[in-house]
């Protein structure tokens, strides 16, 4: 007897991130926050330019799983999952426009194949856009290096939402004082600080930047005056995950 399929994306979600960059991100965040079922992703070509599919089937958290009936998981075939797409905006924007006046109006594309292919040439365009941008995002923040702006020098090197993106003036003054101690902030590897920072034990607390600055002294540089600076309830939830 054939066993019937299944639903798993009867709740869903979709992520659209800035940039490619931020998907191993996204990846190791959700694989360290859930149980997973199962994972959908495209292999990328190199003569071939399209979108990625990069779906997660994640096993539904079980104070997530009691809101839901039980006559509709017993009666009906469902499991208790839910489905996470990542893309990325640009990925995003273009496949949305494909699917509904390409995909769903494939008749009209009939014949016009050299049209087709300019289509998914904008596609490799904008990947290469991506790449494009980030390298201006770099280049930004090391000019704000050579600038001692040390705030813009941070925010553009992790490109990551704030609650409050001002420095204390101790902290300016310890990176004025030296600025190889600030080069050493610049040269920081943002996916693995990013991945750090996402775990569960320390999300709650706020996402400052003085907070970013004595979050990545702490785990990576150890300049003393910094770690003076830094609160105590902070540096207690930094060593759990040290």
């Amino acid at each position: 007897m054939m066993t019937q399929k299944r639903l798993q994306d009867l709740f869903g979600i979709r992520v659209a991130l800035y940039f490619k960059d931020d998907l191993e991100i996204c990846k190791k965040i959700i694989e360290n926050t859930f149980e997973i079922d199962n994972i959908s992703q495209d292999e990328e070509k190199v003569d071939t330019f399209s979108p990625t599919r990069l779906n997660y089937v994640c096993v539904l958290p079980l104070n997530n799983q009691v809101d839901i009936p039980k006559d509709l998981i017993n009666n009906f075939p469902i499991d208790p999952t839910f489905e996470i797409q990542i893309r990325t905006i640009f990925s995003e924007g273009w496949h949305e426009i494909e699917h509904d006046l390409r995909y769903k109006s494939s008749s009209d594309w009939e014949g016009n194949n050299d049209l087709s292919r300019a289509l998914n040439g904008i596609f490799a365009t904008l990947e290469t856009c991506d790449w494009s941008i980030l390298n201006v995002f770099d280049e930004l923040s090391y000019r704000k290096y050579k600038e001692k702006d040390w705030g813009a020098m941070l925010k553009n090197k992790l490109r990551i939402h704030f609650q409050d993106d001002k420095i204390d003036e101790k902290i300016i003054a310890q990176f004025s004082a030296d600025p190889t101690l600030a080069k050493e902030f610049l040269r920081i590897d943002r996916h693995e600080f990013l991945v750090l920072v996402s775990d569960k034990r320390i999300i709650n607390f706020p996402k400052t930047l003085n907070n970013v600055i004595f979050t990545i002294n702490d785990l990576y540089i150890g300049d003393p005056i910094l770690r003076d600076l830094t609160p105590l309830k902070l540096r207690e939830q930094l060593n759990r995950i040290k």
